[in-house]
């Protein structure tokens, strides 16, 4: 079961203390999904989880943001959390077009003692904010990773490296290979296009 796409307040806190019953695992103060960047039309996906150490029952209600630029889901989002129990939840983010502004979102979160009907609900959230969408125009042009932090843009590697204390992608390439020169273009107009827009 999954929840997606509902309009969110800003002025909920993000700050999941005493306050809130429930042990926010692990300790984040925002979603980040391992990455600046999102490429188009690939899932970015980070799991959570809570446990519950108090004497009490809760209903949890998880709510994502919606947007006409992403599709931000959960894979479960209601659930009934007794004591020492643990829950984890998915939370799934796709960007279906390319963007370079209101790349941010939440997902919120409404807890309720299981035993009070009709009482309040204590509500917190966790945000995200990347800096770009990567375009992808074919399949031949999307940025593939592998296990080993190499990257590949068509015919192009790219291995992870360090450029004045920031991570940077560096990619070598054939100047003599049309083909590679191609790749090589292609991917600083996908820079320009994030960094530089018109």
């Amino acid at each position: 079961m999954s929840s997606r796409g509902q309009p969110l307040s800003n002025s909920i806190s993000t700050i999941f203390d005493e306050e809130f019953p429930l042990t926010l695992e692990p300790k984040v103060e925002k979603l980040t999904f391992g990455s600046n960047y999102a490429i188009q039309g690939i899932p970015l996906s980070e799991t959570i989880g809570f446990y519950n150490n108090t004497d009490n029952t809760y209903k949890l209600t998880v709510t994502t943001g919606e947007s006409p630029k992403y599709e931000l889901t959960v894979d479960e989002s209601k659930f009934t959390i007794k004591k020492g129990e643990r829950i984890q939840i998915k939370i799934t983010l796709v960007f279906r077009h390319y963007a370079t502004m209101g790349l941010t979102g939440q997902v919120q979160f409404s807890l309720k003692k299981k035993s009070l009907i009709g009482g309040e609900s204590i509500q917190r959230a966790l945000r995200f904010q990347l800096e770009g969408v990567v375009p992808a125009y074919n399949e031949k042009d999307l940025v593939k990773s592998s296990d080993d932090e190499q990257f590949r843009v068509g015919m192009i590697n790219g291995v992870l490296s360090m450029v004045k204390n920031e991570s940077v992608v560096a990619f070598k390439y054939n100047v003599k290979d049309e083909f590679e020169k191609q790749d090589y273009e292609f991917i600083q107009s996908v820079y320009r296009d994030i960094h530089h827009p018109d």
